[in-house]
């Protein structure tokens, strides 16, 4: 009995699964039944990251105004975590992007502020 050797592949180079409810005739990636874009959670992600260099910007001015500011961008991103993740896993948009993405943006953004 020979055991052939996989070579390791980590789990964010798997493509994600190809659903049948993405309309390719128009590019847009869409559920059926109304629901998100396939790319919102990931669009969410993104403003996330984008969200760091402003509050490092905010949190780098000592005053009072601008630190309500920064904690408004914190709280603010900070909820943009929870609803990406719930409209990826309730609409079954999880991707290899979004598995990737997600919790480096978590950690940039807790570590800039």
């Amino acid at each position: 009995m020979s055991a052939r050797a996989r070579p390791f592949k980590p789990a964010f180079w798997t493509p994600a699964p190809v659903q049948a409810s993405l309309v390719a005739v128009t590019g847009e990636a869409r559920t059926e039944g109304g629901g998100p874009p396939a790319s919102l959670p990931n669009l969410l992600t993104m403003v996330r990251v984008a969200a760091i260099p402003a509050l490092v910007w905010l949190l780098s001015d000592s005053s009072r105004e601008a630190g309500l500011v920064a904690f408004g961008v914190f709280f603010v991103a900070s909820w943009t975590d929870f609803f990406d993740g719930l409209l990826a896993r309730r609409y079954g948009l999880v991707t290899a992007l979004g598995k990737l993405l997600d919790p480096l943006a978590d950690k940039l953004l807790v570590v800039s502020a």
